[in-house]
C-alpha cells in the first residue's frame, strides 16, 4: 500500500515540476503538500501560479 503512496507522490513532484518549470523546489514542495493534504485553504486550482510569502 505505502508503494503505491510513493509512487503517486513522485508522479505528482514530477508533474509539478514539469507544469511549473520556473518555480524553486521550495515552491513545488508547497504545491505538492497542499495536494497531499487537500488543503481547503488552497485554491480549488491548485495548479494556479503562486505568490511567494516574504
Amino acid at each position: 500500500m505505502f508503494d503505491l503512496y510513493e509512487a503517486a507522490e513522485v508522479m505528482m513532484r514530477q508533474n509539478l515540476h514539469r507544469w511549473f518549470p520556473e518555480e524553486s523546489d521550495s515552491q513545488i514542495e508547497r504545491r505538492l503538500l497542499a495536494w497531499l493534504r487537500k488543503d481547503p485553504n488552497f485554491d480549488s486550482i491548485p495548479f494556479k501560479p503562486l505568490v511567494e510569502v516574504a
